[in-house]
């Protein structure tokens, strides 16, 4: 009776241990798998920091990006080459030493400014006050509606973060912007339709809301 308690206690020990092992063989595989996330993580870390360097070298020395370097070349020479290419009819306009292109897109009237490696297109609407008292049948604009203006200007600009909208009171125009750093044709090429097409949306926007605002139909 003796031997076989001694056998089942023996069993019982056994049992314990390869539970307790088992157990320990578990919790190891998860700490090794954790170690592997962590470490994945950092290589991740390390790629995403080796990558801004690279951007930033690009940046600060301005050649290719094949070199880690980007590209200097965007020129309104070159912009006005682009869009005729793209099938518009761009106009030279200057004042002074400045120089910008005019052309069509969709119908609305834009423009494109480049300083340097700094690029700005631009559409708007030309004459505010006249085309607000022609429809109010006021003889000029009151506070209320002046108000109307800056408040739609400034609710479109929150609403699509990229373009920026302002009233311009001595030129009597309303302005939708774009403004980006791209030192490169190859960049203005890529965005070019995503930014035009995003002016003509917010021109219409802005017409929608001013005029829900005024009243006008």
């Amino acid at each position: 009776m003796k031997k076989i308690s001694c056998i089942l206690l023996t069993l019982l020990l056994l049992g314990v241990q390869q539970g307790v092992a088992s157990e320990k063989r578990e919790e190891n595989k998860k700490n090794t798998s954790n170690k592997l996330n962590r470490q994945e993580r950092a290589e991740l870390q390390r790629q995403y920091e080796a990558a801004a360097k690279k951007f930033i070298s690009a940046v600060d020395n301005g050649k290719s990006l094949s070199e880690g370097k980007i590209i200097q070349d965007i020129n309104i020479v070159a912009v006005h080459e682009f869009l005729q290419n793209e099938g518009y009819t761009p106009e030279w306009r200057e004042n002074g030493d400045t120089k910008w292109l005019t052309f069509k897109y969709e119908g609305q009237g834009m423009f494109v400014a480049v300083d340097k490696d700094y690029v700005r297109i631009f559409t708007g609407f030309d004459k505010l006050t006249p085309f607000i008292l022609n429809h109010t049948k006021q003889k000029a604009l009151s506070d209320v509606e002046l108000a109307h203006i800056y408040i739609t200007c400034m609710e479109l600009s929150n609403y699509f973060k990229v373009l920026k909208f302002r009233y311009d009171t001595e030129d009597d125009v309303a302005y939708m912007t774009i403004e980006a750093f791209m030192p490169s044709m190859a960049l203005f090429k890529h965005y070019f339709a995503f930014y035009a097409r995003a002016l003509k949306v917010a021109s219409d926007e802005f017409k929608k809301s001013l005029n829900e605002k005024l009243g006008i139909k």
